[in-house]
């Protein structure tokens, strides 16, 4: 059971809170340019229709702002959440060719509290815009991404390289062409496209027309009109003006540069990085920066998730030191800071709880022997609990702690009486096989009933429905688990 349970404690994993099922699925539709009152009929109406009928569904609410529609569907707690949202998708589905043909592809998103980053990263460094984000992109991004249960990474701040086109009205109204012409004109005329193939004997020839654009100067000379002057087709060049940009920026990042990084062990993790910043009287520089949130995959460990991610920052840092503009990536939040803050305190909690229950134990038993047999009953129960809380799927979290903090002073109460009545039977001259058989066998039934009656208090609570039950279940069961280990022990 030792062994057991220490595999299953190595394995179990490690969050802040229980899963929680929030039962919130929302539809999000972007229809640039409409009005409110254009996206309430158009788009909103015909969703609340159609998602009215999921069986389940409690409260559907829709809010209507300028370019985008929001539609939010409530189902009872008692709904599966992951077959509503999978209805939520497919009544979506239909809904689609009846939206307006310039509105986005809808968007059907679970509410989930797991689905906040666990990790914030920082990189800046003396780049344009432009390439600074391309960094990010293609080399920063894709390396967290390899990290073992990291599920996205998104990046704020900052804009991508963008070709404008900025058009000249007193140069197009004498052409008599819409700027929409122009835009599928230059949509057209950038694309690679498969011109078919040759067959001649034993060899077969591909064709396609290379027109994608590699240069400012060849958008300025696509053709977008062949009723020029002259007989000479219409260029972009003739309209207006092609400039290199950047697209327009929706988010602005910002980083204090710190004076120092260096890197700091503590217990239990396997290194997090820490800044000293200047004085707080002291001008701080203030540096253009770009931010990467992690994402963790459903149901996987944060800390461990966080652990991958510090471990993949000290490479990336030491890949890209000697590149252009001296780039360096800084942690700037640690989502399992918290959680291990948190583990650490319940941790020393139940270690000082189980020290004094010995001490209790011996005080009043009065001999090293049976307060060590006695003790042995706490880490056997603990580890006996864990064996089945991973099997069960639960997690090291704040309930399952409390539980085994509250636990501690219990689990030894079995293990006490058997041990003191054999104790007493000792002393009474019994031999240690009569001593053990007969003292187990006056204090059995004591014993169980002194357990169920626990498990009847902390069980009912396992079964708890609602948001409270959900974060009070795996606590109730916990004890519970606990309890029948230390009835076994004990016995």
């Amino acid at each position: 059971m030792v062994f057991t349970g220490y595999i299953s404690l190595k394995r179990i994993g490690v969050d802040l809170f229980p899963d929680i099922n929030i039962p919130f699925v929302v539809v999000s539709t972007v229809y640039p340019g409409a009005g409110p009152e254009e996206i309430e009929t158009s788009i909103s109406k015909l969703l609340e229709e159609e998602l009215s009928s999921i069986s389940g569904l409690k409260k559907i609410t829709s809010r209507n702002q300028e370019g985008i529609s929001i539609v939010s569907a409530e189902f009872s707690l008692t709904t599966d959440i992951k077959y509503a949202e999978q209805q939520v998708r497919d009544r979506t589905a239909r809904v689609r060719p009846k939206l307006p043909t310039a509105a986005k592809e809808p968007l059907v998103q679970r509410f989930d509290p797991s689905d906040q980053p666990v990790m914030r990263i920082s990189l800046f460094a003396d780049l344009p815009e432009g390439e600074l984000y391309d960094l990010a992109k293609e080399q920063i991004k894709t390396k967290l991404e390899q990290v073992n249960n990291v599920g996205a990474v998104k990046i704020i701040g900052g804009a991508r390289r963008e070709i404008h086109i900025e058009l000249d009205r007193n140069k197009i109204n004498p052409y008599q062409i819409s700027a929409l012409a122009i835009a599928n004109q230059i949509k057209n005329s950038g694309t690679n496209i498969p011109a078919g193939k040759v067959d001649s004997g034993a060899t077969e020839t591909s064709f396609r027309t290379v027109a994608k654009y590699e240069s400012l100067s060849q958008i300025e000379n696509t053709v977008v009109s062949f009723g020029g002057e002259f007989g000479r087709g219409v260029l972009v060049k003739d309209l207006g003006r092609v400039v290199d940009s950047l697209e327009d920026k929706q988010t602005l990042g910002y980083l204090y540069a710190p004076t120092s990084v260096e890197e700091h062990k503590e217990p239990s993790t396997i290194g997090k990085l820490l800044f000293k910043y200047d004085p707080p009287n002291k001008k701080r520089e203030q540096k253009r920066a770009l931010f990467l949130d992690v994402y963790k995959q459903s149901g996987s460990n944060t800390v461990e998730v966080a652990d991958g991610i510090i471990t993949k920052i000290n490479q990336i840092n030491e890949r890209i030191k000697d590149q252009a503009g001296s780039p360096k990536v800084i942690l700037v939040r640690d989502g399992s800071r918290w959680i291990r803050a948190n583990i650490e305190d319940v941790t020393l909690a139940i270690i000082l709880g189980i020290l004094l229950a010995v001490l209790v134990v011996y005080l009043f038993l009065g001999n090293v022997r049976s307060t060590i047999i006695t003790g042995m009953a706490l880490p056997n129960s603990m580890l006996g609990a864990f064996i089945i809380m991973y099997a069960m799927g639960f997690t090291m979290n704040v309930m399952t702690l409390l539980a085994l903090s509250l636990a501690v002073g219990l689990l030894v109460d079995d293990a006490i009486v058997v041990r003191e009545n054999i104790f007493r039977k000792l002393e009474e001259g019994e031999s240690v096989l009569v001593a053990a058989r007969k003292g187990t066998e006056e204090v059995t039934l004591a014993v169980i009933g002194t357990s169920l009656t626990v498990i009847a208090v902390f069980l009912p609570i396992g079964f708890l429905s609602g948001i409270v039950g959900q974060f009070f279940k795996q606590f109730g069961l916990t004890v519970v688990f606990a309890m029948i280990i230390s009835l076994f022990d004990g016995l």
